[in-house]
């Protein structure tokens, strides 16, 4: 497949993606759900996609965490840091799932660490945004 009909597919699916986007669970994070209420997350083939993720508004701490759990993934293959600063990082992230799988498990991930957040999808770009406050467990359900 050649790259620019690769990148065309990529993009595509981000943005179907985009528009069908829920809260559901995903496979790839612990928690305390049942397995009736997660959604499966399925690895969509042999190539891994690239994506560039983007935390904002996280402290050290927390983006340790979310490094963690982004390898934690299904079909989690790299990632390498481009650029981290104090409230701001950004990493390459290559995976075999679909952009739908990823946000899921972002989404789920934030439930997880109680924060309050959004997750977007701007062509390949994932920006996971901390709105600061931190969620409780009564808030979750």
């Amino acid at each position: 497949m050649s790259t620019k009909l690769r990148t065309l597919l990529q993009t595509c699916l981000i943005a179907a993606a985009s528009l069908t986007a829920s809260h559901a669970l995903a496979d790839g994070i612990p928690g305390e759900q049942s397995e009736a209420d997660r959604v499966q997350v399925h690895c969509v083939g042999a190539l891994p996609q690239a994506y560039t993720v983007v935390l904002d508004g996280f402290t050290g701490r927390e983006m340790m965490v979310i490094e963690e759990h982004l390898a934690a993934f299904r079909c989690f293959d790299h990632m390498h840091p481009l650029q981290v600063t104090y409230r701001h990082a950004e990493y390459w992230y290559e995976s075999q799932t679909d952009p739908m799988g990823l946000y899921q498990s972002t989404r789920s991930m934030l439930r997880a660490m109680h924060l309050t957040g959004n997750v977007q999808f701007t062509g390949s770009v994932m920006r996971i945004v901390n709105y600061g406050a931190h969620v409780e467990e009564s808030d979750t359900k």
